[in-house]
């Protein structure tokens, strides 16, 4: 992503674990969201959805400058683990000007003609996004870990992790877990974009360069961001959670 993050200044992303943001205490849009999640994917009879086996939010503070004023935009990702075969993730992101956007990816593990598979559906703000099913070699979904290191109780910082929306390539690993080897991607990152892409996701980021070439100014690039968080959605990678919520904070400042 040769110039995906150079028409501002981002000057600093900080993430924290905030459990005050859970499903009992979301809002209507969220619960509405997760209800037409799991309608498609007829689950919606299965679980209570206040009753998840274990959630987790993740709240990013994203600070930068706009023409010379500081403003940030503020991120809850919100993970819900129903059982060992349903996780789903809320993203709700609010925008400096208070706009605000929703976005639901639910991930449901199951077995199909001898193979495991994942099946994967997302909504923007109500409108179904995208939907696809990619092969796992997963017993269990999990819920991401931001540290890549060991597991903090109250509070954790991913600053290694978002560097590269600063500068540089991304380098992720599987729900973050320190096991899992590290992917470095060739076109996800600013000022990153060589090479061939490495997987799916990244070649979800090249088509994101490829059109941020022909297109060298919002408005005209939100189409191109939409269309990554889209394509990002449809994959199960390394990072594929830290892009999508990366180019919904684009949108979000461009006022897409």
């Amino acid at each position: 992503m040769s110039e995906q993050m150079n028409v501002i200044d981002i000057l600093n992303i900080e993430t924290r674990v905030v459990n005050d943001y859970n499903i009992r205490e979301a809002g209507q849009n969220e619960r509405s969201l997760l209800q037409e999640a799991l309608e498609n994917i007829d689950y919606q009879n299965a679980i209570n959805i206040e009753e998840p086996i274990e959630q987790k939010n993740y709240q990013t503070i994203y600070t930068y400058d706009d023409n010379g004023n500081t403003k940030t935009v503020m991120q809850n990702s919100l993970f819900l683990k129903y059982n060992d075969q349903l996780l789903v993730n809320i993203i709700k992101t609010v925008a400096a000007d208070s706009k605000e956007s929703y976005f639901i990816r639910a991930i449901l593990l199951k077995v199909q003609e001898g193979k495991v598979i994942k099946h994967l559906v997302s909504f923007l703000n109500g409108e179904l996004l995208s939907e696809n099913e990619v092969p796992s070699n997963e017993q269990v979904v999990e819920i991401p870990v931001y540290e890549e290191t060991t597991e903090i109780i109250e509070s954790v910082t991913v600053q290694e992790i978002d560097d590269c929306w600063y500068d540089g390539c991304c380098a992720f690993r599987y729900n973050g877990l320190p096991w899992n080897p590290l992917v470095e991607y060739n076109w996800c990152g600013r000022g990153c974009g060589s090479g061939t892409p490495v997987n799916a996701l990244d070649r979800c980021c090249r088509t994101h360069d490829y059109c941020y070439s022909s297109y060298k100014s919002y408005p005209d690039r939100c189409n191109c961001d939409a269309n990554l968080v889209s394509c990002a959605s449809n994959t199960d990678e390394a990072g594929t959670d830290r892009v999508i919520a990366a180019f919904i904070f684009m949108q979000a400042i461009h006022g897409c």
